[in-house]
Order: C-alpha cells, then sequence, then structure tokens
C-alpha cells in the first residue's frame, strides 16, 4: 500500500495586515514537525505544497531538517488544489458592504464587531466564518472571487486524484495544504457529506498529519489530525 500524508500548514499571521506568513510559533511548529518526522525514519518520494507563502514555507522548514540529517528531501511541487478556498473574501464584502449580509449572519457578525478581547474576537470570528462558508455551499452568499465551493471541490479532488494516480506499490507523498483543501481530501476518502466534512475540517490543528493509505482507486483514512510531534500543549493551535 502506499502512503499520502497531508499536513495542515503551520500557524500564520491571524489578524496581521499579512496573514499568509509563518508567525514565530508557526515556524516552531513546521520545525519540529521536520525533526519529528526525520527522528520517525520517514522518507518520502514526492513533496507537493499548494501555491501560498504559508505551505510553502511549512514545507521548507520541515524540508530544513531533512537537509541538516543528511536525509533526501524531494523537490516540492506546487498544487493547486492544496490552496484554501477564498470564502475569507465575504467577510470582506460584508464589512464593506453590510446590506449583502444574509438575515442569518447579521447577529454573528455584530457580535464579531463588538468583540474586543483576543479570546472572543477569535470564538466571534469562527462562528461567523463557520456560518458564512455553510451559507456559501448552499449557495447564499455570491461573489465571482471566491467561485463556488463545487468548483472548489472538484479543483481539491483533482489534486488528491494526481497525487494518487499511477504511484507505484509502496510511494510514500507528503503534502502541505490548508484546512479547506484537507477538509475535501477527507470527503474524498470517506465519502461524508459537506456538513459531516466541515465539522472534521474545523478541528485540523495547524501542522497536524493527516495520513492515507491507497492502492488502486482505493484510498482509506489511516489517521486524522495527529500531533504526535508536539509535546507541549503551547504548541497546539486552531489558527
Amino acid at each position: 500500500m502506499s502512503t499520502l500524508t497531508l499536513v495542515r500548514h503551520a500557524q500564520a499571521s491571524f489578524f496581521a495586515e499579512n496573514y499568509d506568513q509563518l508567525s514565530l510559533l508557526g515556524e516552531t511548529q513546521a520545525r519540529l514537525l521536520g525533526e519529528a518526522l526525520v527522528q520517525w525514519g520517514e522518507e518520502f518520494d514526492e513533496v507537493f505544497v499548494g501555491p501560498a507563502v504559508r505551505h510553502k514555507h511549512t514545507a521548507k522548514l520541515v524540508g530544513d531538517a531533512y537537509r541538516a540529517a543528511g536525509r533526501r528531501w524531494p523537490q516540492p511541487v506546487v498544487l493547486n488544489g492544496l490552496d484554501e478556498h477564498a470564502a475569507d473574501l465575504l467577510l470582506q464584502k460584508f464589512a464593506e458592504e453590510p446590506h449583502t449580509c444574509p438575515a442569518e449572519l447579521r447577529e454573528l457578525a455584530a457580535q464579531y464587531r463588538a468583540a474586543k478581547e483576543p479570546a472572543a474576537i477569535q470564538k466571534s470570528f469562527q462562528k461567523l466564518f463557520e456560518a458564512t462558508v455553510h451559507c456559501w455551499i448552499d449557495q447564499k452568499v455570491d461573489l465571482e472571487a471566491v467561485g463556488t465551493w463545487d468548483a472548489y471541490r472538484d479543483r481539491v479532488y483533482a489534486a488528491m486524484r494526481q497525487m494518487t494516480t499511477d504511484r507505484s506499490a509502496g510511494a510514500k507523498i507528503l503534502a502541505v495544504g490548508s484546512t479547506g483543501s484537507i477538509t475535501l481530501a477527507l470527503q474524498f476518502a470517506l465519502q461524508t457529506s459537506d456538513r459531516t466534512s466541515l465539522q472534521l475540517g474545523w478541528r485540523l490543528r495547524n501542522c497536524a498529519l493527516s495520513r492515507f493509505i491507497f492502492s488502486g482507486e482505493r484510498i482509506t483514512l489511516d489517521t486524522f489530525n495527529n500531533l504526535a510531534h508536539f509535546d507541549d500543549p503551547n504548541l497546539v493551535t486552531f489558527r
């Protein structure tokens, strides 16, 4: 059997002017992941990354640990299907044009705007974001730059097929993506509904490992959201 290990990128810079860069904690997470994979004797025949800076930087820091240990690290290949969806642009639209916000989201949006403490901001944002994604998949909101949920699913499914088709027996592949792409990778393997898949995806931590085994057209989830490489709970983050 061959294996595909999906890694959610390390912590990015949430609420910073440029989200798409790793935080200092995120850099530590990625380095520790790389060191653990080396220690565990993991070898990879191919490495794929999403197109975002946070994807590439996570993979680079993991690769640095391999190179420092004198171990082989394949040149990462950028795969757009590993990217995050753009549903966050809907929140930006609602902020700039409040009248476009669906009625069922207005109270959540108000709670988010009223939040002042970091914990309250994080919690209210997550509630608003989850509800927004549900509206998006139900086609209750529309923005050309975001596209449709179905189109996004098709891109992720195509990426999954690209990474798991025509591989020799025993192939070992690692890929770094985002919550959205890993959510749909889970759906691809488990054949779950959109909402069940989202509920799984919301639990993904930064730098968590989810591993699939595959052969031919068969693909099976083997481990999910593995954080064995972190021995300090302060390293565990959702964002």
